[in-house]
């Protein structure tokens, strides 16, 4: 019986796969860019290896930004009420009534911004290895352009 080179088998289908996504990416000139094989090969493997990168290097921008309330997630819902005399009424109403019936929401929230949390990391990843082959580029000098 003959045997099968997996990592031939597999590397063709990569190959298929890539080719495929760059027929999709390009889409009939849309995206002129990607008529070329090569910088859509480099494209691909700078977005892949971000996509590899979220969960596992240290990513800057995260660490920058995190001093910034106003640039992170919090989906804590608050209660509070400004009015001193009926507010402990009404905070009692929103915690023991509107709560419990809202917390399909909260968890269908929950899911969404841990989601969201994911598309960030990965797109700080891809930004990063961006900014990191800019600074690269403007090492090298002038000439490298």
């Amino acid at each position: 019986m003959d045997q099968i080179d997996v990592t031939r088998v597999m590397a063709d289908i990569r190959t298929r796969a890539s080719a495929d996504l760059r027929a999709r990416a390009y889409d009939g000139g849309k995206t002129p860019e990607f008529s070329d094989a090569e910088l859509f090969a480099i494209v691909e493997q700078i977005l892949r290896n971000a996509v590899d990168d979220a969960g596992s290097k240290v990513l800057l921008l995260p660490e920058i930004i995190a001093g910034r309330p106003e640039l992170m997630l919090e989906p804590v819902a608050r209660l509070s009420s400004h009015r001193p005399v009926i507010g402990p009424l009404i905070l009692f109403v929103k915690r023991r009534l509107l709560q419990p019936l809202s917390q399909w929401l909260y968890a269908y929230s929950m899911d969404n911004f841990q989601r969201q949390a994911q598309i960030n990391a990965v797109m700080f990843a891809a930004l990063q290895a961006l900014a990191i082959e800019n600074a690269k580029l403007r090492k090298r000098g002038p000439s490298a352009a």
